[in-house]
């Protein structure tokens, strides 16, 4: 266990100084003068490290039983993962009234037993799992970046540009306090706006894509569309109530949308884009609906008769 103390105040140093190794439990705390910023003080852990993983671990955070073995289980699941998150109020899954981490925890293992993993765009670092063989071939946090916030999505984006996939075990459960570096809001404001203009400048920014269907689809089309979420774009897809089952397993940038009745697809469909949805979407698939072009003038984002007909997907 290696503990960055980045720049603490002294009782925390007088704390951790009381640590000692035992013979299951290897402790190394390193002392920064000064806060390094999260970057700089994970990318010391990093480099000091030897095992075949890493798990970058925030101090804001209370983990549960098993969290360790079923997210390092997560990387079994396939050989080109290479990054992992547990479950997490950070995801939204937050406890209720009354009820303790542990029983979140417990409830998760229960419901995922047979879907234990979830692809996912990228992976955020409050408690990152990080295969060293990632390390290896893309290096560490990038550290020109102003203290914090989307050091993890460029490192997620850079690991899956090396032929990785980024995955969240959902059996696993780790609370996140969040917001505990930087309690000030409108500092967390200035670094995520700085952080987020150096980012999209790099990346680009991420389509919200909508698309009404009467049917599924063909496998074909499935991967299609698995492929764009992986470019971290998101779909949502409007799909009647009995295709809920062919779906299956999916990316967690697809979000199905269930139309109750099929001739109120038109209606529900204009509910979703125009009253319902908190972001407006930039594209509105019409393959299946011709006549929502007719109602493109009210819509904000952009019709398009295929999803291959948005340009921005071909790289």
């Amino acid at each position: 266990l290696l503990v960055i103390d980045n720049g603490s105040e002294e009782e925390t140093k007088a704390y951790l100084r009381t640590l000692q190794s035992t013979s299951n439990l290897q402790i190394e705390v390193i002392f920064n003068e000064t806060n390094l910023g999260f970057v700089g003080g994970m990318n010391q852990g990093m480099k000091l490290s030897h095992a075949p993983y890493v798990c970058l671990l925030n101090n804001d955070t209370v983990v549960t039983p098993q969290w360790l073995e079923l997210c390092l289980e997560a990387f079994k699941k396939d050989s080109i993962v290479g990054i992992v998150n547990p479950n997490s109020s950070t995801f939204g899954t937050w406890p209720k009234k009354n009820q303790t981490v542990e029983e979140v925890a417990q409830i998760l293992y229960a419901k995922h037993q047979s879907h234990p993993v979830t692809e996912i765009g990228t992976c955020i670092g409050f408690c990152m799992f990080i295969k060293r063989e990632v390390m290896q071939k893309i290096g560490y946090l990038e550290e020109s970046l102003y203290k914090i916030f989307f050091e993890d999505t460029d490192y997620c984006k850079r690991a899956k540009k090396a032929g990785y996939l980024c995955v969240v075990a959902n059996q696993a459960y780790v609370f996140h306090y969040e917001h505990k570096t930087l309690p000030k809001k409108s500092q967390r404001d200035e670094f995520f706006k700085q952080n987020k203009k150096w980012f999209y400048e790099k990346w680009g920014k991420p389509l919200r894509i909508f698309w009404p269907k009467r049917m599924l689809g063909t496998q074909q089309e499935k991967d299609l569309l698995t492929k764009i979420a992986r470019d971290d774009h998101f779909i949502s897809l409007l799909l009647p109530q009995e295709a809920q089952a062919a779906w299956g397993h999916k990316h967690a940038h697809i979000f199905l949308k269930y139309h109750p009745f099929k001739k109120s697809a038109l209606l529900y469909f204009l509910w979703c884009v125009l009253i319902k949805q908190k972001k407006p979407y930039d594209y509105i698939v019409t393959q299946e609906y011709p006549l929502l072009d007719k109602f493109c003038f009210l819509i904000r984002g952009k019709c398009v008769s295929r999803v291959e007909d948005i340009k921005e997907l071909v790289h």
